[in-house]
């Protein structure tokens, strides 16, 4: 399994301004300006970027980018994941975990990834996703996807510690919420890492609410804790965060 940089980037605000849960609204970049965004993060050491189908076009903008850019899959890991989908005519989300729609999920993603292989599928809960990681035909097409090489590792962005535990054994990644008023899934993030598996944690910012570099120090001091996701179309945000990230490692 190949290491993530510790800070990655989460293409949500690349392709979808739709039904969003953030405070401020914003206008979605053009190819141009994100792959301009991709090629920046790159060369500040940020390698992993995560996606989804349902981002809406982040998926196709991510692949067009780190291709023009010219970064090759040994230099970058990207995750994407499967079961929840959003259709932008009626502005509602649908949810999908049988084997067919998993294997069509993933060809699509190959393809609008530009790529032979996704480092980590996350199966995309929604709560409560005890009832989705029960489904026995869901974990069997993932580990299928696996055994082809198709897939490196299998992840679950979930909500419950209960969840994770069920499935625990057939996981190479967690993805969680975790901030100073989120707490609730510590003892996920711990055992995750003394299974020597991989923790990325997205929303460390409260929905914009908390201090940055105070998020920041509270993510990164959690020793369990792989890769910490960043959203922002901002670039000066984005380099000031980084600079919190580089000034607490040095």
């Amino acid at each position: 399994m190949k290491s993530l940089s510790r800070i990655g980037y989460g293409t949500f605000k690349l392709g979808r301004n739709q039904e969003i849960k953030y405070p401020t609204p914003y206008d979605l970049p053009n190819q141009k300006e994100a792959t301009r965004l991709i090629e920046s993060l790159y060369l500040q050491g940020v390698t992993y970027f995560d996606t989804a189908p349902s981002y809406g076009d982040a998926e196709t903008k991510l692949g067009i980018a780190l291709q023009s850019i010219g970064i090759q899959p040994f230099e970058r890991q990207i995750s994407t994941k499967i079961g929840e989908y959003f259709n932008p005519k009626t502005k509602s989300y649908y949810h999908d975990f049988s084997s067919k729609k998993i294997n069509e999920s993933v060809e699509r993603s190959l393809n609008e990834l530009k790529t032979d292989s996704i480092d980590i599928l996350f199966i995309h809960a929604f709560y409560p996703d005890v009832k989705i990681v029960q489904q026995t035909a869901l974990l069997d097409a993932l580990k299928l996807l696996k055994q082809k090489g198709i897939v490196h590792s299998i992840g679950l962005s979930g909500y419950t510690n209960e969840a994770f535990q069920l499935i625990f054994n057939d996981l190479d990644a967690a993805m969680v919420e975790y901030h100073p008023q989120k707490k609730e899934l510590s003892p996920t993030i711990e055992r995750m890492g003394e299974g020597q598996k991989l923790v990325i944690l997205k929303k460390i910012f409260g929905a914009g609410v908390l201090n940055p570099e105070t998020a920041l120090r509270f993510a990164l001091s959690n020793p369990n804790v792989s890769s910490v996701l960043m959203t922002s179309l901002n670039l000066k945000h984005i380099q000031q965060n980084l600079s919190f990230y580089h000034s607490i490692n040095t």
